[in-house]
């Protein structure tokens, strides 16, 4: 009798440590709708500034982008932090979330600011040719091209093209060619009756382009040829070109297992597959982003949108696999 008392005030004790902790109203909606809400708020204020002019697009781009991964983050994890996780297991998952968060940011991170220049300089129209001191350094870089429009009365849509002859001891290696964009855009305030509209300038004045020098020897560099819309100068800048392809690949894939293993660690019936998923939406999304010339907030909505697809199109297929890998690794 004493031995069936005590199963049974082990097995009471068991069902009441499995009951969840009753939770104030900040939990409650921090883990219903407060991270995205705020999230939603910082990215919104950031496009109407960007809108505005009053934000550049890679400062609007970043933000977007970072406020984006942090939510998407805690909604993927946050199971792991209801009450009565264990210590080992948060601290596994604090690792996780930071390697999770390295792999997405730095490759994109990169390709939107890439860094002090190795090398810089400033093509004159009509001027001579221009060298491009690149002190032994060999490999991948960026060559970015920075031009101006030159003033004109009224509100019309301008392009402006040039094309610079690169090469070295005075040979011609490649041609970078490419068009700069002007355009006034209307953008509306309020709503209904009392919105107004104010007309915004827009100006795509930048474009890049890689090269590959093998040998680290000097880049010359000549205007070829340079439309009369823009202005007499182009300034020239030479990056190295960040991350190759193949560290990109091998970062989204490391990520990917991570949240694989994530997922079939996470208690049952709770977010189902939601880590590996949310890990596709975003590695497709930031891989077609930094794929687009330019690369501004129109550019990261139609990415965001085809991350949005590839996301629920890969949640059939982690949702079924998540239970099956538990299973298969014993952590029922």
């Amino acid at each position: 009798m004493a031995r069936t008392a005590n199963t049974e005030r082990r097995k009471t004790a068991s069902r009441a440590s499995a009951i969840p902790l009753p939770e104030s109203p900040f939990q409650e909606a921090l883990f219903s709708w407060l991270v995205p809400v705020v999230a939603g708020v910082i990215g919104a204020i950031c496009v109407f500034g960007y809108n505005l002019g009053l934000i550049s697009a890679p400062h609007t781009v970043l933000f977007v982008v970072a406020v984006s991964l942090i939510a998407l983050g805690f909604y993927g994890l946050r199971v792991f932090l209801q009450p009565g996780v264990r210590a080992n297991h948060l601290g596994i998952i604090a690792v996780f979330a930071a390697l999770w968060g390295i792999a997405m940011w730095y490759p994109f991170w990169r390709s939107i600011d890439p860094g002090v220049p190795v090398a810089t300089g400033e093509l004159k129209r009509g001027g001579s040719e221009l060298t491009l001191p690149m002190n032994g350094e060999a490999g991948r870089f960026r060559f970015q091209v920075h031009g101006s429009f030159v003033p004109r009365e009224g509100r019309l849509k301008r392009e402006g093209t040039y094309a610079i002859e690169v090469g070295h001891a005075g040979q011609v290696d490649q041609i970078v060619a490419g068009t700069l964009l002007q355009e006034w855009k209307t953008q509306r305030f309020g709503i209904g009756r009392r919105s107004s509209t104010i007309q915004v300038l827009k100006e795509h004045n930048e474009r890049t382009a890689e090269l590959v020098d093998g040998d680290g020897h000097d880049l010359t560099v000549r205007l070829k040829e340079l439309s009369p819309e823009l202005a007499d100068g182009l300034r020239i800048q030479v990056f190295h070109a960040g991350p190759s392809t193949l560290l990109r690949f091998l970062l989204a894939v490391a990520a990917l297992a991570g949240s694989i293993l994530v997922d079939a660690a996470r208690p049952e019936n709770q977010d189902v597959g939601l880590m590996s998923t949310l890990t596709v939406g975003v590695v497709t999304t930031l891989a077609l982003f930094v794929a687009f010339e330019p690369r501004e907030p129109p550019q990261l909505l139609i990415a965001g949108l085809a991350g949005l697809l590839a996301g629920a199109v890969g949640g059939l297929f982690f949702s079924r696999l998540a239970p099956l890998l538990r299973v298969r690794l014993g952590w029922r």
